[in-house]
């Protein structure tokens, strides 16, 4: 049986990345903004940027209350047990740097566009980075309520200065919980009352 693994997490921000760069459009790419499209880390944001670049930053993983813990049961005729896994909402910041201002609300707009019409990752976008994800399974980006304050803490915990930023979340992740060993079988003794024969 196939379970999206732990890769499930990784796995789908870069299909994410991916699907951004092959939408990225030639007018962001080329001259004269010569943009770009990355998914970053914490420490992505001690360095300089070399060009202006639409960033995709995982900021917290939890546990999505909606589903919670749950059983994944085995397809007719496979003989498996049952596999736990987690269902996860992953938090993410679109992030756009540019030393133009204007290139920089350009490439936060194609972004913004891009991700609120709430993109869906197919299994062969996302089989590529986790190749336990069912053909039928999907993950998809909604837009994420954060306050300025809110926003600003999280920026306030990166070693770099603010610039341009905007909420995300991205559902429909499973995480495959190590299985748990199989319960031995119950034994029972019978005492008889009498003398034996």
């Amino acid at each position: 049986m196939r379970v999206a693994s732990y890769l499930s997490i990784h796995g789908a921000m870069a299909a994410l990345e991916d699907q951004l760069k092959r939408r990225f459009p030639p007018e962001l790419s080329g001259a004269p903004v010569n943009g770009r499209v990355q998914l970053i880390g914490s420490e992505d944001f001690r360095r300089p940027r070399a060009s202006p670049q639409i960033s995709v930053y995982l900021h917290r993983v939890e546990i999505d209350d909606a589903n919670g813990k749950r059983w994944r049961v085995p397809p007719p005729g496979d003989l498996t047990g049952a596999v736990p896994e987690l269902p996860v909402e992953l938090h993410f910041l679109l992030v756009s740097w540019a030393p133009s201002a204007i290139h920089e609300a350009e490439l936060h707009a194609w972004g913004f566009s891009e991700l609120a019409a709430g993109p869906r990752l197919t299994f062969a976008e996302l089989s590529p980075y986790d190749p336990h994800w069912r053909e039928d399974e999907t993950a998809h980006v909604q837009s994420a309520e954060m306050s300025t304050e809110d926003l600003f803490k999280i920026w306030d915990a990166l070693p770099g200065k603010y610039t341009l930023s905007s909420a995300w979340h991205l559902r429909g992740v499973r995480v495959a919980l190590p299985a748990t060993s199989p319960a031995r079988p119950a034994l029972s003794r019978l005492f008889g009352v009498g003398d034996p024969r």
